[in-house]
This record gives structure tokens, sequence and C-alpha cells, in this order.
């Protein structure tokens, strides 16, 4: 959305803004683009919708998942540590023995 208010501001023109905006792509992200175009054998006249659509279709499924597999082992770790406190606090065989 920065980008999309940046272009806003400066007020590009619209046949501008997708050239404008790949110039900011870096590494993994410029590959992707160049590789797409290549492939599409097209090199201009792409809308901005499209070219937005295009990165987060590329990126942001691939940063959620990323997010929820560490969101997971977050929990997965805290419900260890939990699980053996519960464990320490339940009753074994000596506990069944004292009361006998």
């Amino acid at each position: 959305m920065e980008m999309q208010d940046y272009l806003h501001a400066t007020k590009v023109g619209q046949h501008s803004t997708v050239e404008l905006a790949q110039s900011y792509l870096k590494g993994y992200a410029s590959t992707s683009w160049k590789t797409m175009r290549k492939e599409e054998r097209k090199t201009h006249g792409y809308t901005w919708e499209f070219f937005k659509e295009r990165i987060e279709s590329e990126f942001i499924p691939n940063a959620v998942l990323h997010f929820s597999r560490r969101r997971r082992e977050e929990v997965d770790s805290r419900l260890l540590v939990v699980g053996s406190q519960t464990a320490s606090l339940t009753p074994g065989p000596s506990f069944a023995h004292n009361l006998g």
C-alpha cells in the first residue's frame, strides 16, 4: 500500500506506475517479476492492478505460511512447557501409595 500512496502523491502517470514500481523490486521479487515477464513475452503495458495482484499472489501466501508455521511452533513450545509442568503435578504411583 505504501507504493500505491507514493505513486498517487507523486502523480505518476498511469502508464508509468508499473515501470517505477518494478524498479524498487529487489532480490527474489525482482527476479520473479522479470521471469514472469519473460515467460509471457511481454515487456510493457501491465496495469497497476495486474502488477499488484501478481506480486501479492507470489509473496503474501508465503509470508502467511511462514507466520503460521512460526506461530504454531511457538504455541507448540508453550504447550510442551505447560505439559511438563502439568506432568509434574499429576499424581504418580508414590501419590497413590501415600494414600494407602
